[in-house]
């Protein structure tokens, strides 16, 4: 149940964690794909399929043995937020989309161009503007406005999959 105590239904993928998806050696990424298309609309659903995202994306940075399956689940998902139309900002979506592709290849000129795009508006909230100025590797300005959090959501921004790309 949530907080208001309405129980909602949710694919069983829900549960993997970053330890469970790096000790897993038969991950099927078809069946969680499934279940994430064919699941229930629901309050929680956007929150549930972004988690997942990021417990994919932590499992692939901390397996030492790299799984380029988990990049290809973790695409699949950016494909289900889009295609379902999930409640998740655009901005979010497409900085963990990048994400995942600076995690295979560098970043294209267009692709750091939006990136600059998110950094350089007023529109976005403080941690969007850290995510895209670390995708751009651009740790002076990442730090400047890391500076501008408080010390919680700091400290909770140093959970994402992104902060690996902080330079220390």
């Amino acid at each position: 149940p949530d907080i208001e105590g309405i129980e909602h239904s949710c694919p069983l993928c829900a549960i993997l964690s970053k330890e469970m998806l790096f000790n897993t050696c038969n991950i099927n990424c078809t069946k969680i794909i499934e279940e994430l298309r064919s699941a229930e609309n629901s309050p929680i659903f956007s929150d549930i399929v972004v988690k997942l995202l990021l417990e994919v994306l932590l499992a692939y940075d901390e397996a030492s043995q790299k799984k380029p399956i988990l990049l290809d689940l973790a695409d699949e998902i950016i494909n289900v937020i889009k295609k379902r139309s999930l409640d998740v900002p655009p901005e979010i979506t497409r900085l963990n989309e990048l994400q995942i592709q600076k995690r295979k290849r560098d970043l294209t000129v267009n692709e750091c161009e939006e990136l600059v795009r998110i950094a350089e508006s007023n529109e976005y909230d403080e941690e969007s503007i850290i995510g895209a100025y670390l995708l751009l590797d651009n740790h002076i300005a990442a730090k400047l406005h890391f500076e501008k959090i408080d010390a919680d959501r700091q400290n909770h921004f140093r959970s994402f999959p992104i902060y690996r790309f902080w330079s220390h």
